[in-house]
């Protein structure tokens, strides 16, 4: 209990950023447009001065950046469904894990994603038993590697295969998530396969986890 309460106090704790992070993310557009918008003054009055592009580029980085923290923020703010773009949801998970270093430098990530595919279904849901998948393969390579994403419409279903490489999953495991059991949230490393468990419960969908040969598989399916 006493063990419980120490989590909950730190989460407490840290909530007040995530409170904050909107406000944060509105004030820091509004300096951003506006240095922008000099520097193209710049640039068109004094076309010949060097290293106006490079800035205008990195400008450009930093408002990506606020963007897809904002579109991921927006997400977690949805309670109903909605048309989602896959390509477009895998494009902004992508970016905003530009964020964890190890992912940023050592991960690549490979797609093979059903064109114009589009379903219905809660953004906030989806977006983030995608983000616990990607997040538990990160952890699982810390040497680097590649994250492989397939999507694609099946009958009634659209069907999600994540591939990984790096270490393997316990067998044990792997029946937990695997069957139609509720578990309590028992390890660190077992509470993000639950969160997925669960958030596929609720969207009517199931996952599967599997160990591959290079290591593991990460199977969703979810009505449409």
């Amino acid at each position: 209990m006493r063990e419980g309460m120490d989590k909950l106090l730190r989460y407490r704790l840290l909530a007040k950023y995530t409170a904050i992070l909107p406000g944060f993310i509105h004030n820091m557009n509004t300096p951003l447009m506006s240095i922008s918008g000099r520097i193209e003054l710049i640039k068109f009055k004094h076309p010949d001065i060097q290293g106006v592009d490079q800035i205008l580029s990195q400008l450009e980085k930093i408002n990506d950046m606020i963007s897809d923290l904002n579109s991921m923020l927006s997400k977690d703010n949805q309670s109903g469904p909605e048309e989602i773009a896959v390509n477009k949801l895998i494009d902004q998970l992508d970016r905003f894990f530009y964020f964890n270093m190890t992912y940023k430098h050592k991960i690549e990530l490979e797609r093979e994603i059903e064109e114009n595919l589009h379903f219905r279904a809660n953004p906030f849901l989806l977006a983030n038993a995608l983000y616990e998948i990607i997040n538990n393969a990160v952890a699982a390579m810390e040497n680097g590697g590649k994250i492989r994403i397939k999507v694609w419409h099946e009958e009634a279903n659209i069907r999600f295969i994540i591939q990984r490489n790096g270490s393997q999953l316990f067998e044990e495991l792997i029946a937990k998530v695997n069957d139609d059991t509720d578990y309590e949230l028992v390890t660190e490393n077992f509470v993000d396969l639950l969160i997925i468990k669960k958030i596929m419960k609720e969207m009517g969908g199931l996952i599967r986890v599997k160990n591959s040969e290079n290591g593991v598989e990460y199977h969703l399916t979810l009505p449409v």
